[in-house]
């Protein structure tokens, strides 16, 4: 009797036993996929805007009509950097990594061409002309990273000065030249970086566009144009299809977006297409253009040279590279903008030096001084300047910003002499 029971204990354990089940994905979304990152600035989208592509630069899928995906997609939505936050550790993996890298230059609009004399020293502006131009190189990784660098003596910041950036965050980092040290760009940056050397972020804006045409031929490569508007100026984008540049290439659009205050979640930015023109036109007047002059794809990378930050380097929260100068050419290079002397007979107005000239910047942002069309040095805003080397005569002179969104008309000056641009102390214009 006890053997029956215990075995109809056992038939009936047997029976409710369940069979075993596979594993289960979870199937509930995280709470962070269905979660847009907040907006990045307080400006609201103009009403007649038309949307734009975001693509793979805001890590969110686009249907067919370019729209914006749903983030339940599964797609990982960059997050905005903060300018007092230091950055974990880059994890990007230490391989070498393949990808393209562009040589370009600014464009300066409106520049006045030197007066020609018998004293003008032709060879003398040329060689300046070489060492001031505002030249950048461009590396585009595959993997989502891109690294800026800056190659004047001429630019807002220092020669050697890198700018890094990767795909799975909106913002950049600024690299000191050395690398030991960097700073964090928030969205909307960049435009202050190069336009007044300070790092405020300006509002972000969804912009207005024309749609996709076909552009120039760049570079040796056919482009597509966007004409792209905003509050703060208008962009012409000029992209080709280069692949292997990967997620680099819409780094690199976003940056450039971004100086018309472009939203980067907004820009029209996607893979493997990579800009290689963009000119920008302000609403107060003036413009400028980066153009890329050569593009060298299927190059490979070190990993560490494009770790944003870079590892082992300080973080800091002020200051940017280089932390004093502001004059571009030595006192030899200046001396050589003309063969000879020249005595224009007129005696020096007041505040003059004994020699070369001194800048005195009055306005509320930095202004770059030009000497027959070279950049002389950069000024900032309610300081004085005094550069040593321009022999005595008369030169051709002009104020204006990095970008070209404020400037004035060519002068003829005779050096020496103090030039002023900008309000005085009692609200009126110096003298």
């Amino acid at each position: 009797m006890t053997r029956v029971v215990v075995w109809v204990i056992v038939l009936l354990a047997v029976g409710c036993e369940k069979p075993p089940v596979d594993p289960l994905e979870n199937a509930t979304p995280s709470p962070n996929a269905s979660i847009l990152p907040a907006p990045l600035s307080s400006a609201g989208q103009p009403a007649a805007e038309t949307p734009l592509v975001a693509g793979a630069s805001s890590g969110r899928p686009v249907d067919s009509a370019g729209k914006v995906a749903s983030a339940d997609a599964g797609v990982a939505v960059p997050e905005p950097l903060r300018g007092d936050q230091a950055l974990d550790e880059d994890a990007l993996p230490q391989r070498e990594l393949t990808g393209v890298t562009l040589d370009g230059e600014w464009r300066l609009a409106d520049l006045p061409l030197p007066a020609k004399a018998p004293e003008v020293n032709a060879a003398g502006l040329e060689a300046a002309r070489k060492l001031t131009a505002p030249r950048m190189t461009i590396d585009l990784a595959s993997a989502g990273r891109m690294r800026i660098i800056f190659e004047s003596r001429a630019l807002p910041l220092g020669e050697g000065t890198e700018i890094r950036s990767r795909t799975d965050r909106y913002g950049h980092v600024v690299v000191w030249p050395n690398g030991s040290r960097y700073r964090v760009l928030p969205p909307g940056a960049v435009r202050t970086v190069l336009g007044e050397r300070r790092v405020d972020a300006i509002p972000l804006v969804r912009a207005q566009s024309s749609g996709k045409t076909d552009g120039a031929r760049r570079a040796g490569f056919a482009t597509k144009r966007w004409e792209l508007v905003t509050r703060t100026g208008k962009l012409l984008l000029e992209q080709a299809r280069i692949v292997g540049a990967g997620e680099g290439g819409a780094l690199f659009c976003r940056f450039l977006a971004e100086l018309v205050s472009i939203d980067p979640s907004a820009a029209p930015c996607t893979a493997d297409d990579v800009p290689l023109r963009a000119s920008y036109t302000w609403p107060q007047g003036g413009s400028t253009a980066f153009e890329v002059v050569t593009v060298s794809d299927r190059v490979e990378f070190a990993a560490e040279r494009l770790l944003a930050p870079p590892s082992g380097s300080e973080f800091m929260t002020a200051g940017l590279p280089p932390e004093a100068g502001g004059i571009f050419l030595t006192r030899e290079e200046l001396m050589a903008f003309r063969s000879r002397p020249l005595d224009v007979g007129a005696a020096p107005l007041p505040g003059a030096p004994d020699e070369g000239i001194v800048l005195r910047n009055a306005t509320d942002s930095l202004r770059y001084a030009f000497l027959d069309a070279i950049p002389l040095a950069w000024v900032l805003p309610n300081r004085e300047q005094w550069v040593i080397g321009p022999p005595r005569g008369r030169y051709l002179f002009q104020w204006r910003t990095f970008l070209g969104d404020a400037v004035d008309p060519a002068v003829t000056v005779d050096l020496p002499a103090r030039i002023v641009v900008g309000m005085g102390p009692e609200g009126g214009k110096e003298k």
